[in-house]
């Protein structure tokens, strides 16, 4: 999987406890979370890059998606309400390369 090159460029790797495949939105948010501290505690551009790039390509393409289906769905505004929050801090990390 993909996801599981992205966590080992970075030194991170899934525990045999976590019952979680590579691609769970918990594991993909903590790498984008782990990729933007890392640029706010190094100042190395290079982490920013891959955390846009990771946004852009990775993330937004299913959490859009999934956005679509659930606009669809009747009884689904809970879920509705957190892929909406969600979309909201990827348009910010996509506005932090601009």
């Amino acid at each position: 999987l993909k996801m599981t090159e992205f966590l080992s460029e970075v030194g991170m790797n899934l525990d045999e406890s976590i019952p979680e495949p590579p691609d769970h939105p918990a594991i993909e948010l903590e790498y984008l979370y782990y990729r933007l501290q890392q640029w706010q505690s190094t100042a190395m551009k290079d982490h920013l890059n891959k955390a846009v790039s990771f946004e852009k390509t990775f993330l937004r393409p299913w959490v859009t998606t999934f956005d679509r289906r659930l606009s669809a769905e009747k009884n689904s505004s809970y879920y509705s309400i957190l892929i909406s929050v969600l979309l909201g801090i990827l348009d910010l990390v996509g506005q932090l390369a601009e």
